[in-house]
């Protein structure tokens, strides 16, 4: 599967551009060619900051200036690519239905705008046949903007189920392996894993080798940013995620996105339902059994609080093993996450897939009393069929008590300790 999109720069691993401007900077997470109707649309992942680095509505994400965008840096920017195409460049408008103009990536108001894309014609598809380098500039003499950037048809591999994740504070690395090797046995292909500090090139080195995992370098862009809550720890998150929907949707077919302490697990009360024999490969096939006219899955979690000791699994270092007290049955103080049909998805939040390309209406909380098209192409899972477990440390905001046993992860022991003993 071959994909235009950002080429990959040696002596620069971190796969964004950063651009200073007259009142402020701009990232472009990402550029890619789409193919619509047989026209080539540049689509571009970015945001925009002033330089006071605004926090969204959730204090926690960056939020883009939207408003300086749209009356000023869209319409008046220019746009130049090189070597020239049989026709001029084209910016696109908002009205189309797909790759729309100059879009918010968020809902606005309170809670702010996450990001924005540009959406631009450059041509036919059959015009790039016999390229391997595209260059793409935008300036803006105004805005002080003056930004290159080179697309380059990149081979990637199909996956049914892919899924992404960042590292945007420490996991100790023997973690990170049992959480690949644990929802490998879910059926997951490949992971994408961004990699804030640079701590896993090496000690994933052999998944990389065996084209199961790629860790993508993905620096701290904010200038001055130390990593601490109150700073935005989580503040390009919502970026990281989009970059992994944008990147690979013509190659991945589904995605999901978990953080490193995040688990999906299928309940036993559903293995006797399926009358499986274990729990290897169950998502892949419950996806490929799935309506194909929905396009989302929606997970609720469950917190696992603390440590606690258990006489058969007092030495084993993994969270889905040394914490199982989970919070009550009623799944209280439910946070949710998705699985999706990457080429459907306009934008993606942490814990909701928000719009669709045939639905752009913005969706932030689950209602299942909704009858809009998002609602009907999205499919909220009972926890009784899969949930996502998420360790939390004891005291953590949120966290809960853990007032009840629950040992049902441990189902993966065995075979998660089997294969990391032959890899390490």
């Amino acid at each position: 599967m071959v994909r235009w999109m950002l080429c990959p720069v040696p002596d620069n691993p971190t796969p964004y551009v950063r651009t200073n401007m007259a009142n402020g900077y701009m990232v472009i997470y990402e550029a890619a060619i789409e193919e619509v109707d047989g026209a080539a649309i540049l689509s571009v992942l970015l945001m925009y900051h002033d330089k006071e680095n605004r926090l969204d509505g959730s204090g926690d994400h960056m939020a883009t200036d939207f408003t300086t965008l749209e009356s000023d840096v869209w319409p008046n920017m220019e746009i130049e690519v090189i070597p020239a195409l049989p026709s001029r460049p084209k910016k696109r408008g908002k009205e189309e239905r797909k790759y729309g103009g100059l879009d918010a990536l968020g809902p606005g108001g309170n809670m702010g705008n996450m990001g924005a894309s540009f959406a631009i014609d450059v041509g036919r598809v059959t015009d790039l046949a016999n390229l391997n380098h595209l260059r793409v500039a935008f300036s803006h003499e105004g805005q002080g903007l003056n930004v290159a950037f080179s697309l380059c048809p990149v081979s990637l591999p199909r996956h049914k189920l892919s899924l992404c994740t960042n590292a945007l504070r420490w996991y100790p690395p023997n973690e990170i392996a049992a959480w690949l090797e644990y929802h490998f046995l879910y059926g997951v292909e490949h992971v994408y894993l961004f990699d804030r500090f640079g701590e896993y090139m090496h000690s994933l080195k052999q998944y990389e080798e065996e084209k199961r995992v790629t860790v993508i370098q993905w620096r701290p862009y904010m200038q001055g940013f130390t990593g601490n809550e109150k700073d935005g720890e989580n503040f390009d998150q919502i970026g990281i995620v989009n970059v992994c929907i944008w990147r690979y949707r013509t190659s991945d077919e589904w995605m999901m996105h978990l953080d490193p302490d995040e688990y999906l697990h299928m309940p036993d009360t559903q293995v006797d339902k399926m009358r499986l024999v274990d729990r290897k490969g169950s998502l892949v096939s419950y996806l490929t059994e799935l309506d194909p006219q929905k396009h989302e899955l929606v997970l609720k979690s469950v917190n696992f609080v603390g440590e606690q000791t258990h006489p058969a699994l007092m030495f084993t270092p993994y969270p889905f093993v040394k914490s199982h007290m989970r919070n009550g049955d009623d799944m209280g103080d439910i946070r949710t996450k998705w699985i999706a049909r990457t080429e459907q998805v306009k934008f993606a939040a942490v814990h909701y897939i928000c719009s669709l390309f045939d639905s752009p209406s913005w969706k932030w909380l689950w209602d299942e009393s909704r009858e809009s098209s998002d609602s009907r192409a999205s499919l909220l899972l009972p926890s009784s069929e899969f949930r996502i477990n998420h360790y939390r440390a004891e005291g953590a905001d949120g966290a809960g008590k853990g007032e009840v046993p629950d040992l049902e992860a441990t189902w993966a022991l065995d075979l998660v300790q089997g294969r990391l003993a032959k890899l390490f």
